[in-house]
């Protein structure tokens, strides 16, 4: 096997305006800016992905150099792959999110449901095995991940155990269209109690040249080291190329920590359509898109305030992903 290097790159911004104006109205954020840097020569596999983001967090003030945007690390991964099985070790991607993404394909758009609901983090310590089947049409990959995230130091002696399959009945995994269903199960233990963190779920999503469409499901069994939470959440979404450089694309996610109160959830609609230009390995997007985000007034952060229980922002997006690939490359 020729040695391949791939290098990556998402970057963007976007403007946004939010009603009712809550005291910071009009904001400009950058929504996902990574860089990965990837190998294959033979057997061995490594991989590099960075991301940025704000120092001081959301809402604290201590951070690196004030508060500058700094890097962070996603993935740091080294592996074996041998006639079918791939074995990886180091801060691995989280598969469910990983599969999640590359799904719905606008993770820059909108976060996965997981993400989005604070549920599952994008990669953790570990290590993963996987195997595709020949032909591609099913994939398993099993994941012992230390459950605290790739941002939290492992906390408690127990590791997480987590698996994802993956089927594909009419294509291989890496047809261009075709079906999609996949479940997930993971059996964890988050903080110094070692207090449960389990997860469940499943995805039906489907792609071709002109529509992807799909829908997750997702359940919690303890969440933040708070073992008495068990939020239940779905996700649905339809991207449509209609004609040439024409995008359009809804994702709503709504979740749920008791589903017999209807005010102790949220859901969120993102939709948006404009251009999507392709040159060599290059995509950009420039869409005009609104967001609804309702916040049940149980969970509000000031129960019973509209500025807080309804929200509506209107938005400006502009990404651009770069995907080199370099047969060859030492």
């Amino acid at each position: 096997m020729i040695p391949c290097l791939a290098v990556g790159l998402e970057a963007g911004a976007e403007l946004a305006h939010t009603f009712p104006d809550a005291g910071l109205a009009t904001t400009l954020a950058l929504p996902r800016t990574r860089a990965e840097l990837g190998w294959a020569g033979g057997p061995l596999r490594a991989r590099l992905g960075v991301g940025l983001v704000r120092s001081g967090g959301e809402a604290g003030y201590l951070g690196v150099d004030g508060e500058a945007i700094v890097p962070t690390l996603r993935v740091a991964e080294g592996g074996l792959a041998w006639r079918g099985f791939t074995l990886s070790a180091g801060a691995v991607d989280a598969g469910w999110v990983a599969l999640a993404e590359a799904r719905w394909g606008l993770p820059a758009l909108a976060p996965s449901l997981g993400v989005r609901a604070g549920l599952l983090d994008g990669s953790d310590l570990g290590g993963a095995m996987t195997w595709a089947a020949p032909g591609g049409w099913l994939q398993a990959r099993l994941e012992l991940t230390a459950g605290e995230g790739v941002s939290g130091r492992e906390l408690n002696d127990g590791k997480d155990v987590g698996a994802v399959v993956e089927a594909y009945p009419f294509a291989g995994r890496g047809a261009a269209s075709g079906l999609t269903l996949a479940a997930y199960g993971r059996d964890g233990s988050r903080g110094l109690g070692s207090v449960r963190d389990d997860r469940a779920g499943a995805m039906v999503a489907w792609a071709s040249d002109h529509l992807d469409a799909g829908f997750e499901g997702l359940a919690a069994w303890g969440v933040d080291g708070d073992a008495t939470r068990t939020p239940l959440g779905a996700g649905a979404w339809v991207v449509a190329r209609p004609w040439g450089p024409l995008l359009a694309a809804t994702r709503a996610d709504g979740w749920s920590e008791d589903l017999s109160r209807g005010e102790a959830g949220q859901l969120l609609v993102r939709a948006a359509a404009g251009v999507e230009l392709r040159h060599d390995d290059a995509v950009g997007r420039l869409l005009i898109g609104v967001e609804h985000h309702h916040v049940g007034a149980e969970v509000a952060a000031l129960a019973g305030a509209e500025a807080f229980t309804d929200r509506t922002t209107v938005f400006v997006h502009l990404s651009t992903d770069l995907d080199l690939r370099f047969p060859g490359a030492p």
